[in-house]
C-alpha cells in the first residue's frame, strides 16, 4: 500500500486528519519548513481547496488534481466523499470535542470570539446532534467570555453550509442568513472561514457597534 504523510501547522488539523486516515502519517509543521530527512515522494499535493470548491482554489490547482487523477487512478470527488465519510467528526465525536477539533479565536474591535469549522458530506448527522452542539458551544464561549461562538457545518458535496451562532442578542439579531431554526442560519455557497465567514461575521460586529453607539 502506499505510504502517505500529511504536514499541517494546526494540532487540531493533524488531529482532524488522523481519525480520517488512521494509518498515515502526520507532522505538526509549516510545510515550507517541513524536514523530508531525505525520503522522496511519488507525489506531494499543496492543498487547501475542500476538493477545487474553496474561493482559493486556482486554475493550477485545478491542472494538478487531472494529473493526479490519471497518476493514481482515483475520481477525485468519490475520493473525498470516502475521505469525508469515513471520519465523520459529528459521529466519532462528543459534541464538546466536535466544536473544538477546528476551533479558531479572533479579536476584532475589543471583542473576543471563536469561529469553529466542521466539513461533513450531508447534514444527516448534524441535524440529528443539533441541539447538543448548540448546548455545547455556548458552555464554551460562556467558559470563556467570547462575545459570541460559532460553528460552520459545511457540506463538501453542495458547497453551502449551517452556520451556528450563541452570545450577544444584539449580535445575533445582525445576522441576516435565512434563520433555518433558533441560532441555525442557512449560508448558501459559504465554504471558507477565512475567506467567506470570517469577513461576514466582522461586518455584523461592526453593525452592532453602531447600533450601539447610536
Amino acid at each position: 500500500a502506499a505510504r502517505k504523510t500529511g504536514v499541517d501547522l494546526s494540532q487540531r488539523q493533524i488531529e482532524a486528519a488522523r481519525l480520517r486516515l488512521p494509518d498515515a502519517k502526520f507532522v505538526v509543521a509549516a510545510g515550507e519548513d517541513f524536514d523530508l530527512g531525505g525520503e522522496t515522494f511519488d507525489v506531494i499535493l499543496v492543498s487547501d481547496t475542500l476538493n477545487l470548491t474553496s474561493p482559493t482554489t486556482t486554475s493550477r490547482d485545478r491542472e494538478i488534481l487531472k494529473r493526479l487523477e490519471l497518476l493514481a487512478k482515483v475520481n477525485a470527488r468519490e475520493f473525498t466523499e470516502k475521505l469525508f465519510a469515513s471520519g465523520s467528526l459529528l459521529t466519532l465525536k462528543p459534541a464538546p470535542q466536535a466544536i473544538t477539533t477546528d476551533c479558531k479565536e479572533y479579536r476584532e474591535n475589543g471583542k473576543n470570539f471563536s469561529v469553529a469549522q466542521i466539513e461533513e458530506i450531508g447534514f444527516d448527522q448534524f441535524w440529528k446532534r443539533k441541539d447538543e452542539l448548540l448546548a455545547a458551544l455556548e458552555i464554551y464561549r460562556a467558559a470563556r467570555g467570547y462575545y459570541f461562538s460559532s460553528l460552520l457545518i459545511t457540506d463538501v458535496t453542495t458547497q453551502s453550509s449551517l452556520l451556528l451562532v450563541v452570545g450577544d442578542e444584539r449580535f445575533v439579531k445582525c445576522i441576516d442568513h435565512p434563520r433555518v431554526e433558533p441560532g441555525i442560519y442557512e449560508m448558501r455557497d459559504v465554504v471558507s472561514r477565512k475567506k467567506q465567514l470570517l469577513p461576514y461575521l466582522t461586518q455584523c460586529l461592526r453593525k452592532t457597534e453602531k447600533g450601539v453607539k447610536g
